[in-house]
């Protein structure tokens, strides 16, 4: 087991910074840390950035699991996708949505449909950036399928 892994199991967020100790931040009780539907997180050295599929947002803890802050306005975040420069890609109900990590929204994308490069509404429920740059996203819908988009 590496030193530090990252898992979302039953619906609560865990992270993991050594083979020995286990924090799990769906436990807490907080107003803020009260989870709806975690779908995936992601790390920095010192951010635990989880998505809230249920209550539009993503939540911001210190590797201690303190809470930072949260981001709301996020349309169904199911997953993440971290770009050459930590940019986050994420994957929900409006397609694809672009952010910064302090919260700024840089646009969005993804037309709603069927055809190849098109999402089924709601439908993104997957996503992987490459070292390339280029996006990958799985639909969980009628069309069920793997999309690749290229950066151009």
């Amino acid at each position: 087991m590496s030193s530090s892994t990252r898992r979302v199991l039953n619906g609560y967020a865990t992270y993991q910074r050594t083979p020995m100790r286990t924090m799990s931040l769906g436990e807490m009780r907080t107003l803020e840390a009260d989870h709806g539907s975690q779908r995936k997180i992601a790390t920095d050295p010192n951010r635990v950035y989880v998505m809230d599929r249920k209550n539009h947002r993503w939540q911001v803890f210190t590797t201690d699991g303190e809470f930072v802050s949260l981001q709301e306005h996020v349309s169904h975040p199911n997953r993440i996708a971290l770009d050459a420069d930590g940019t986050f890609h994420i994957a929900g109900g409006a397609g694809i949505e672009i952010w910064k990590r302090d919260g700024t929204k840089i646009g969005s994308w993804g037309e709603k449909g069927e055809a190849p490069g098109q999402f089924v509404a709601g439908s993104v429920h997957g996503a992987w950036m490459d070292t390339d740059g280029s996006l990958y996203t799985a639909e969980a819908s009628r069309n069920n399928r793997l999309q690749k988009f290229v950066r151009v």
